[in-house]
């Protein structure tokens, strides 16, 4: 939960209520921002978690993230070439995600080539839950295999407007807090949240359209924040 000194309103929903997203920043207001801050622009009395860090445990301020990390949606996650297994790991050079054609560019623990629109990249095949995969992949099924998919492209980037975000999955900018591209408009199948995410639907409550895939950690059992509804295909 992140500290405000005074809400900003956005078609009847205060900035505190989108701030249940958690997504990427660190909101104090009244005091001149601190280590890792800045100042969110058009509104300089409040402060933000500059890139590359996130809210520390704390919830008072924000902290860089570890070595071969980069910061997503407001949680320190390795950066693409290397993976952990266990939330509180080290991230570690590994094949996953790395470009491939075939997979005899493959090696094991990695050895599935995944076919993307960009490029095939090496993953894990045979998955069962997300749990199976590195931090932050789905286990998604294409061509009737199990497998380890990438997170969405530039998910949790740094935005300022959706041109920022032009060219990616995550294509929408949340620029009332944390200033980061999301996936949006999985209510109108414009996007298709990764396996065990929430597809969160807040059009009724903004007066118009706006629907985000959030996490598990976002969406605590599969219930959606601030009122949203909850859409299932």
């Amino acid at each position: 939960m992140v500290h405000l000194g005074r809400y900003l309103s956005l078609a009847g929903i205060s900035l505190a209520v989108l701030t249940s997203f958690s997504l990427d920043a660190c909101i104090i207001a009244g005091n001149k921002c601190g280590p890792h801050q800045v100042e969110i622009e058009d509104y300089h009395t409040l402060c933000a978690c500059e890139p590359g860090t996130v809210v520390d445990a704390s919830q008072h301020g924000c902290v860089p993230c570890g070595d071969n990390q980069e910061a997503q949606s407001g949680v320190c996650v390795c950066k693409p070439g290397y993976a952990r297994k266990a939330q509180d790991g080290e991230c570690e050079q590994t094949d996953v995600g790395m470009a491939c054609s075939d997979e005899s560019a493959c090696r094991d623990p990695y050895p599935y080539c995944a076919q993307a629109a960009d490029a095939g990249y090496c993953t894990a095949k045979d998955c069962q839950t997300n749990a199976d995969c590195p931090v932050d992949w789905s286990c998604e099924t294409a061509d009737d295999v199990r497998y380890c998919r990438k997170p969405p492209s530039g998910l949790g980037a740094s935005c300022q407007s959706d041109g920022d975000c032009a060219g990616f999955e995550a294509s929408y900018c949340e620029t009332f807090q944390s200033h980061t591209c999301v996936l949006a408009g999985c209510a109108d199948s414009q996007v298709t949240c990764p396996s065990e995410w929430s597809c969160c639907d807040f059009s009724a409550l903004l007066g118009s359209k706006l629907s985000l895939c959030l996490t598990g950690a976002q969406a605590v059992g599969g219930t959606c924040p601030a009122g949203g509804k909850r859409v299932t295909r």
